[in-house]
């Protein structure tokens, strides 16, 4: 395998469903001219049909993953008998990419040695976030029913993506994201790499 495929493989392999990037890596060498051969200087590189498809079919692309914890308490006053006072730790998972099968069509756009690449706005890929296996009593001071249980859940719910925010993770996402796809495509012989986000 040549420099190129192994430098490709190295920085998407923890993200890309590896037969999907496989394809694309065997592709984008062969595009390139093949092992121990390199692009004439004056010859800008060509990303086919094939390598851009096989780009796509990385899909779903993983690029950011944030461990979160939300404590959320409840308490309900009653006249005629004790406080109820409970206190839960929710805990969750939340993981931001981006899934390149809805890319648009013409989402690759090349111009000598520049390529641009409109690439899916970075979104939650588990939108639940809350691992509720996860999820413990830390207090509890009366009958955990449905009707506390679950305004707490979405609270927490709630705060985990207002931590995301706060964390700036969308941007971080991004970021990851632009900076894999350019070190990708500049070894495959492109000086500019433009990536924006729909």
């Amino acid at each position: 395998m040549s420099k190129i495929s192994n430098s490709i493989h190295r920085l998407l392999r923890s993200a890309a469903p590896l037969v999907a990037l496989a394809v694309f890596c065997t592709l984008l060498v062969s595009g390139c001219g093949g092992k121990g051969r390199q692009l004439p200087a004056e010859e800008p590189p060509h990303l086919t049909t094939a390598q851009k498809d096989a780009l796509r079919n990385i899909g779903q692309w993983e690029l950011l993953t944030i461990d979160l914890e939300e404590l959320i308490d409840s308490t309900r006053s009653h006249t005629l008998w004790p406080d109820e006072h409970i206190i839960r730790i929710y805990r969750g998972t939340a993981r931001l990419g981006t899934d390149l099968t809805f890319a648009r069509p013409d989402w690759i756009q090349e111009e000598a040695f520049t390529v641009t690449l409109t690439v899916p706005a970075i979104r939650l890929l588990n939108p639940e976030i809350i691992d509720k296996s996860r999820t413990t009593v830390f207090l509890q001071d009366g009958e955990l029913n449905a009707e506390i249980r679950e305004p707490m859940f979405h609270k927490a719910h709630r705060l985990m993506q207002r931590r995301l925010r706060n964390l700036d993770a969308y941007r971080r996402a991004e970021e990851i994201g632009r900076t894999k796809l350019t070190t990708a495509l500049q070894a495959a012989g492109f000086k500019t790499v433009i990536v924006n986000y729909e």
